[in-house]
C-alpha cells in the first residue's frame, strides 16, 4: 500500500458513513470488504460548503518510497 492511500480495517456496509476527525465525511456506495482500497469508486462525499474538512497532519519525515514524486522535476 502506497503512503497516502486508504484501506478498510473492517467491513464497511453499503450506506455506512465514513468518519474522519469525528465528521461523517462520506458514505459507502457498495459493501467494502476488509483490506479493500477506499476511493471515489466506492465512497461518496457528505461534505458541502457548510462542513469544511481540513487535513492538518503532524508531519513526520519518512524514508523515500518508489511511488514518491521526484522533487527535482519542475
Amino acid at each position: 500500500m502506497v503512503r497516502g492511500h486508504k484501506m478498510t480495517l473492517e467491513l464497511i456496509a453499503h450506506g455506512q458513513n465514513m468518519i474522519t476527525y469525528s465528521l461523517p465525511i462520506g458514505h459507502a456506495l457498495v459493501d467494502i470488504a476488509e483490506g479493500e482500497s477506499i476511493h471515489s469508486q466506492n465512497i461518496k462525499t457528505n461534505l458541502n460548503e457548510i462542513n469544511k474538512h481540513q487535513y492538518q497532519p503532524k508531519l513526520t519525515k519518512y524514508p523515500a518510497q518508489a511511488a514518491d514524486p521526484d522533487e527535482s522535476l519542475p
